[in-house]
């Protein structure tokens, strides 16, 4: 009887385990996604905004 709860503890200790490993990576996902549209946001201003930044500075050195 003993033997059983110990073994029906660990069972439990072990299911535990394996789904905070799941959710664990599942977090590592959820941030890497935001990272990658956060990455393709910033190439997109830059690519849209670039040539009028650019001129702006050429503008200002041409000034200088």
């Amino acid at each position: 009887m003993l033997i059983h709860k110990v073994l029906g503890w660990l069972d439990d200790l072990l299911q535990h385990d394996a789904h905070t490993e799941t959710e664990a990576g599942q977090g590592l996902v959820e941030y890497a996604l935001i990272l990658i549209m956060v990455a393709v946001v910033v190439v997109a201003v830059a690519i849209i905004l670039g040539p009028g930044i650019g001129n702006i500075y050429s503008n200002l050195v041409a000034t200088l």
